[in-house]
């Protein structure tokens, strides 16, 4: 029937939209206004004008605005005879109302009547069948427990009668999934379940697809109910796809799509049957038809539409999750990881990097096809993924990268994810720290580096580590006590700059309190330092980790009583916060001021009651713990979960057996080492051993492990005696040299004693990663005894020439050397291994020499002179002996002090020192304080390229005023789509994108100025851009002849340079360097040499397929050969343009000059 009045109500809004919404709101009030004068007056209302008015309010609900009368002409409508009338008034109450609304009650037995109707026969059978669907779809839409308690029987009864229509059995199979959604104790499935099989046996797709729908939802919790579906949906794909009997429902040329994807998401949850060759063959078809198309896809990139596309790679994406789940299958396996890979390689269409990175995640849990096609050569590709501009793709790359380490790459992939979290969302930051520090705890070779790791991450994001991550650090220090020095070190670093984040002072609270007597008792490191480094960070803490302080505070009044200034102090705070406004820093306040008065508690008591903590017994963090149970979000989460908590225990599990292998193994080998470096010395002792490590260790500041041929071991000892007596000279108070030395001694025999458990793990990770951890407990322990042996021969030999005057000595017994250095008995190995008829050695003229050997005559001679060496001058250890050596990690990049925005110079200072940084990376911190960091992002595609700025405002007020200007180069084009936003939030990041354009080479980089203000101050930074024109060169594929032709063709002025490096070269590094920053190709065909490297790129300002000549193009040839022994490498450049040498040299010598 033609509502004329609704359509006269459509056009007259839609011709006041055309003028602004102003003007329509204007005409809905009005009509909304005539509608409810109709409605008082509703005893004499025809059925068509009630629904001819309740139209007009459904459309004026669907544009969006609040409609809050009608219900009840709807409710009205609805129980009506006439169909029209019915069918608005469903309508309407699906829309206007929901599972929780009052007026639910009064259209409930309405509802029930026409689901009853339907399964009634005569005349009117059709329309009661009509009404018996309005009344499904309304429950279906509607749901709610109340409709699935009245109305779940009857809607069962329809799906089991016979004399349903096949129309209405659709619908009623989807309001079954519905209700059961809502209810599911109301749905008996074992009763239901043999009707919903045989619709599967059926031949009409329609009324399959909801069958489908319908298992697929029961599935998860009625798996063996529905096991006896597995065949039929088999058959279902069979006819579909190879016999082709189900119709010719074709989507795209794609048979059924929706359907094949319903029926390998429903195979998930089961084993692939005994009998699969039919299965098999339809996976087969479908990735085999897929990697053709693909092919053809590759080569015509226009071939097939968008909408195909994605038809196809849905059933594809869904076959191959079928294929990785069964695991069954190799070639299928094989096949799938290779097309998976073709799929995160694919530049233009996100969707397929997404789906590629998501299944890949999943190939992850078939470890074999896992590491051949993406461990072993896809790690570049996935880490460049981090950088995409879809932030849901860089989160599938981070799951990827995740699951994809082990022990051979975890520092690599650590590192990258170490570089990514400066510029990484706010809304990621916190899964990024989580993975990271499950990620080095799990694979750390040395906790130490997992200190130094979980330390980088509080001071990059703080904020986003859970006390779940800084806790575990805790358990770990306190559990290791080979970590306990270097963590304490680390920790006092780490709090001792000004801008120490609150996360750190939470660590250093407790590590500090209780191994702070670890660090040596310097100035810079004693008591009063320590205490100093925490509280000057109390005002600037909250309450919770107040009340750590004052518990550290309190041990180190028990730990440092020979310190009565420091107590002092101590007892003031106590005393100041016993009426602190926060009730739990007040009580604990109290009651250490209470416990620290001497008069009631003794000292003996306070001694016991704040003694070192116990280890903890924590084997797995609950970091680990929630990555096991954090269930995925995608809708197959529950089949993929318990693959997934199983990997997780497979790991913890293997890690635990590695830990009490490479245990048991330490206590037994122990003694090989020394043996066989005493029977291949002959006399020398166990304490010879510890005195030459304490004497190279001395000399050259490295302990454990000897070097090499090294000084003579006695000059060494007199240098020792007298660094001894000079710190005897000036301690305070006195102190006899003896004791010095002691000390000496002590921290070296631990470290020494460290140094031989390196050598035995380093034994045990070469033989075990040879044998498999699968092998045997005893294989392993012979193998890794036999490399010690090996190792310990070896170093007898080098002790031969360290202890000449040893062949005419005898050797202390090897069982009281054993005894003496690890505190125990030696195994009958090392007492079998000493010669048996040695006489005994000199006695030495005091206790430090009967523990390291005495000096010759000649050598008291010596120390008997006088001395005027810098030790008596009061130097230093570095100062005689030089200082350590460079750090293996790189150094924290400077952060400057919120106090120095009013010093424009500072700023640019503090850029200027990361700006190098910059030069050889795609991305990272170009300024950082307290209050902000500023980071950046480059990509760079032919003469265009993209510099995304990360301004993130740190503090809780707001950045107003902002502005960014950046100044243009010859030959350099700068532009911005849009200005800065005038205003950055209290902790809020946002990125701001700069666009450049290339026209011909040029010298500098552009220079940007970012102002604003923020509480009446005004910041200023003016820096360079890392934008130089090595950015805009494109990689150049050559062969061997074409290369050395164009090798011998350019000519150069100056372009060879010899670089050195202070610690191992890099060859993964260096080639990054080329391919990330210098954008060259890195031709390996060309040089055979592992250690070589040779690339090649060309400078073109203008894509090669512009119709116009480029202004300029040349070619940049590199050529890098490599030098490990000597840690030197040395690059040769050729390019017509010299200048572009000199740039390319300046990152290279950045790069080596960093480390």
């Amino acid at each position: 029937m033609d509502m004329r009045g609704l359509s006269k109500v459509i056009s007259e809004i839609r011709q006041a939209a055309v003028k602004g919404k102003e003007e329509e709101q204007k005409v809905i009030e009005r009509e909304l206004f005539k509608v409810r004068q109709k409605f008082k007056e509703t005893k004499n209302m025809k059925g068509y004008d009630r629904k001819k008015n309740v139209c007009k309010l459904l459309y004026i609900f669907m544009l969006g605005y609040e409609v809050d009368f009608g219900q009840m002409e709807a409710v009205q409508l609805l129980t009506s005879d006439k169909y029209s009338e019915k069918h608005i008034g469903y309508l309407a109450c699906t829309l206007f109302l929901n599972e929780n609304d009052e007026l639910i009650t009064l259209i409930t037995h309405s509802v029930q009547q026409d689901l009853i109707g339907g399964q009634q026969t005569g005349a009117l059978s059709k329309d009661r069948e009509y009404a018996q669907c309005l009344a499904l779809t309304a429950l279906a839409n509607v749901g709610g427990k109340d409709f699935a308690d009245a109305m779940a029987d009857d809607v069962r009864r329809i799906v089991c009668s016979r004399n349903s229509s096949q129309f209405v059995i659709e619908k009623a199979l989807l309001t079954l999934l519905r209700l059961y959604r809502s209810s599911p104790e109301r749905i008996d499935v074992e009763e239901v379940a043999p009707q919903i099989l045989e619709f599967l046996g059926k031949s009409n797709l329609s009324l399959i697809n909801s069958a489908l729908s319908l298992v697929l939802g029961l599935v998860g919790k009625h798996r063996q109910t529905l096991a006896p579906a597995v065949p039929k949906v088999i058959k279902i794909l069979y006819r579909l796809i190879l016999s082709k009997e189900l119709g010719p429902e074709l989507y795209y040329s794609i048979p059924s799509p929706w359907t094949q994807v319903k029926c390998f998401r429903f195979l998930q949850h089961f084993d692939m049957p005994a009998e699969g060759s039919l299965i098999t063959s339809v996976l087969n078809k479908i990735i085999l038809t897929s990697e053709r198309v693909l092919r053809e896809q590759k080569h015509q990139p226009t071939r097939g539409t968008p909408a195909r596309n994605n038809a196809m790679n849905a059933v594809l994406a869904e076959a191959i999750n079928l294929v990785m789940y069964w695991d069954k299958d190799k070639e299928l396996l094989n096949m799938s990881g290779g097309i998976l890979v073709r799929f995160i390689s694919d530049t233009k269409d996100a969707n397929l990097r997404y789906i590629g990175l998501d299944l890949l995640a999943k190939l992850s849990y078939c470890p074999d096809v896992f590491h051949e096609h993406v461990q072993k050569n896809q790690q570049a590709t996935i880490v460049s993924s981090l950088r995409d501009p879809d932030i849901s793709i860089r989160r599938k790359a981070l799951d990827l990268l995740y699951v994809m380490c082990d022990k051979s790459n975890a520092a690599e992939i650590v590192g990258e994810m170490l570089d990514y979290l400066p510029t990484a969302e706010y809304s990621i930051k916190e899964e990024l720290v989580i993975k990271i520090a499950i990620l080095c705890e799990r694979y750390a070779a040395d906790y130490s580096w997992y200190i130094d790791v979980i330390l980088n991450i509080i001071s990059q994001a703080g904020d986003f580590v859970s006390p779940d991550v800084w806790q575990r650090v805790i358990h770990i220090v306190t559990n290791n006590i080979d970590t306990q020095k270097h963590a304490v070190t680390t920790v006092f670093r780490a709090i001792s700059v000004p801008h120490a984040h609150e996360v750190a002072v939470k660590v250093a609270s407790h590590v500090l309190g209780e191994f702070g007597s670890l660090l040596p008792d310097t100035p810079e490191t004693n008591s009063t330092a320590q205490f100093t480094a925490l509280h000057n960070k109390w005002g600037l803490v909250g309450p919770s980790t107040k009340t750590l302080l004052l518990s550290c505070y309190a041990k180190f009044y028990t730990q440092y009583a020979d310190s009565p200034a420091l107590r002092d102090r101590i007892r003031k705070i106590f005393e100041h916060n016993s009426s602190h406004v926060d009730v739990e820093i007040q009580q604990r306040a109290a009651e250490y001021r209470n416990m620290v008065n001497t008069s009631v508690v003794s000292e003996d008591t306070l001694q016991k009651v704040f003694e070192n903590m116990p280890a903890f017994d924590v084997d797995v963090s609950r970091a680990q713990q929630k990555a096991v149970n954090r269930g995925a979000e995608s809708t197959d989460s529950n089949i993929w979960q318990a693959k997934r908590e199983e990997r997780e225990q497979d790991i913890i599990a293997s890690r635990k057996k590695d830990q009490d292998q490479r245990e048991e193994i330490r206590q037994q080998t122990a003694h090989v080492w020394i043996a066989e470096a005493q029977s291949t010395a002959f006399q020398v002792s166990a304490h010879d051993l510890v005195r030459a490590g304490v004497v190279h260790s001395f000399n050259v500041n490295r302990l454990g492990c000897w070097p090499g041929p090294a000084p003579s071991v006695t000059q060494d000892y007199a240098n020792l005696r007298k660094y001894a007596d000079a710190e005897a000279a000036k301690s305070e108070p006195k102190m006899h040299s003896d004791a010095v030395l002691l000390k000496i001694g002590e921290e070296a025999v631990v470290r020494w004693q460290d140094g031989l458990l390196q050598q035995i793990d380093s034994a045990y990770d070469e033989q075990s990663n040879r044998l498999g951890l699968a092998g045997s407990g005893p294989d392993v322990l012979a193998q890794v005894q036999e490399e010690v042996a090996n190792r310990g021969r070896a170093l007898g030999e080098m002790l031969k020439q360290l202890f000449p005057r040893h062949a005419e000595k005898a050797s202390v017994s090897a069982a009281s050397d054993f005894d003496a250095i690890f505190g125990g008995p030696a195994p009958p190995a090392a007492a079998a291994a000493a010669p048996a008829a040695a006489p005994a050695a000199p006695a030495p003229s005091n206790f430090l020499d009967d523990i390291f050997g005495g000096p010759t005559p000649q050598q008291q001679q010596q120390q008997q002179q006088p001395q005027a060496s810098a030790a008596a001058a009061g130097a230093s250890l570095d100062d005689i002996f030089g200082g350590p050596p460079p750090a293996a990690a790189a150094p924290p990049q400077p952060v400057a002090a919120a106090g120095s925005w009013s010093d424009p110079a500072a700023l640019n200072a503090m850029a200027t020192v990361n700006l190098p940084r910059l030069l050889a990376a795609p991305q990272g911190v170009l300024y950082e304080d307290e209050r902000m960091q500023i980071a950046v992002r480059g990509q760079f595609q032919g003469s265009e390229g993209q510099v995304s700025l990360f301004i993130g405002n740190k503090t809780q007020q707001p950045f107003t005023n902002a502005a960014l200007h950046v100044d243009p180069l010859p030959n350099l084009v700068a532009s911005m789509a849009e200005p800065l936003p005038n205003q950055i939030f209290g902790g809020k990041q946002i990125q701001h994108n700069v666009n450049f354009s290339c026209e011909r080479f040029y010298n500098g980089m552009p220079t940007a100025t970012l102002s604003f203000i923020t509480m009446g101050q005004q910041f200023r930074l003016q820096t360079q851009f890392p934008v130089p024109a090595n950015k805009f060169m494109q990689p150049l594929e050559l062969t061997g002849p074409q290369f050395f032709q164009a090798w011998q063709a350019t000519q150069s002025a100056a372009p060879q340079q010899i670089y050195r490096s202070n610690r191992d070269i890099d060859l993964n590094g260096c080639q990054a360097l080329m391919t990330n920053s210098m954008k060259m190709r890195v031709l390996r065909a060309v040089d055979d040499n592992q250690n070589n490297m040779v690339g090649a790129a060309y400078f073109t300002p203008q894509p090669w397929n512009q119709a116009a000549p480029p202004k300029q193009q040349f070619v940049v040839l590199c050529n890098v050969e490599t030098n490990p022994g000597a840690k030197a490498t040395r690059v040769t450049l050729k390019s017509p343009v010299t200048e572009m040498e000199t740039l390319l040299h300046g990152v290279f010598k950045k790069y080596f000059e960093q480390g």
